[in-house]
């Protein structure tokens, strides 16, 4: 069977063991939506060389994705904002699956492996270090916790409104943070069209915010600064606005579902 390996995260080559001259001479990405009923494996991605891998990657046939969009050429400074928007794509569905309910033709062994090397990736103090750090901020805003996701990212809800704090697994164990913006029940609809827009969409290039994901942690002591610098630097300029005209967001979502690649 032919088959086609889509990463969940940012493709970087140590996490995915890819060549770095791969890396270093990519002239396009590409992301895409699972087909409904489409089987697919989640692993681990094997090594090469001195990378030793390691990154969460699903395998999937040929056929079994609807590509979202592709772009072929990708300046330097443009590569962060095209592999986050990458990221994005993949619905929770991903993650429900990671967590025990791998539709896959593979074997029993394979799915419950795939299963434990994600749990080994999530980022156990996230949540209460959210609650701790930024909860009293959104509540303040009138918005609650609302729910938390699989991997124990708070969502933050006002009416229809919601902000989703959120971390990338396969950045594991220097956690890169996220944040979503959006209106209505889910981070998309029943088409597949997302509902939010991710910060990164908003904040102009060429400035220290665009840069947040970069702002990593590994511990718990990490994680409450990095939380209180979103909240100043990128929640207060870009979020607020956004939480105080829903027609902002509103168009701001439809910018990123009619974005150009």
């Amino acid at each position: 069977m032919v088959t086609q390996r889509f990463c969940a995260g940012a493709p970087d080559a140590g996490r995915y063991g890819i060549p770095q001259e791969n890396i270093d001479k990519a002239n396009f990405i590409e992301a895409a939506r699972l087909r409904a009923g489409t089987d697919f494996v989640t692993r681990r991605a094997p090594g090469i060389g001195s990378n030793p891998g390691g990154g969460v990657e699903a395998v999937v046939p040929r056929g079994g994705v609807e590509m979202q969009w592709f772009s072929y050429g990708i300046p330097e400074k443009c590569r962060l904002s095209s592999l986050r928007a990458s990221i994005l794509m993949w619905p929770e569905k991903l993650r429900r699956h990671l967590h025990g309910v791998i539709r896959s033709t593979s074997s029993s062994s394979m799915s419950n492996a795939a299963t434990s090397a994600w749990d080994q990736l999530i980022c156990p103090y996230f949540t209460e270090g959210c609650r701790h750090s930024i909860g009293s901020l959104f509540g303040a805003l009138g918005f609650e916790e609302s729910e938390v996701t699989m991997i124990g990212e708070p969502v933050y809800r006002k009416g229809n409104l919601f902000v989703q704090v959120g971390y990338e697994p396969d950045t594991f164990s220097q956690y890169s943070p996220t944040i979503v913006v959006g209106r209505g029940s889910d981070k998309f609809d029943a088409c597949g069209q997302p509902c939010c827009v991710p910060l990164w969409f908003l904040i102009p290039e060429n400035t220290e915010e665009r840069k947040y994901s970069f702002w990593t942690f590994s511990s718990a002591g990490e994680l409450a600064p990095v939380l209180a610098e979103i909240w100043d630097c990128v929640v207060e300029p870009y979020v607020k606005p956004l939480l105080a005209n829903p027609e902002l967001l509103v168009s701001a979502i439809e910018n990123f579902r009619q974005r150009k690649t």
